[in-house]
């Protein structure tokens, strides 16, 4: 999550944190653990963290590729000294 923007992981770690407070609130203040309002706060965690995975994912995608500007070509020699490229297409 390095590639993300600050205001993105802070949205998207707070409205988790906010769910996962609603959904334990939820179990507890009703008498059945399972109920209508921790399904809804349940279903609101497994969006963030859809949400989260698919953000992640866009930005692997679309990440800038590192410029090394140390790139080499190394040129192979054929034991007769040309290159062996160019033995190849003569013929």
């Amino acid at each position: 999550m390095d590639l993300l923007p600050w205001y993105i992981k802070l949205i998207c770690v707070l409205g988790s944190a906010w769910c996962c407070v609603r959904f334990t609130a939820g179990m507890v203040e009703q008498t059945k653990a399972w109920n209508r309002r921790s399904a809804g706060w349940l279903l609101g965690i497994v969006f963030f963290a859809i949400a989260m995975g698919s953000i992640v994912y866009y930005y692997h995608l679309h990440e800038e590729p590192d410029d090394d500007s140390n790139d080499t070509t190394a040129t192979v020699r054929s034991p007769g000294g040309s290159d062996y490229i160019s033995d190849r297409t003569r013929g």
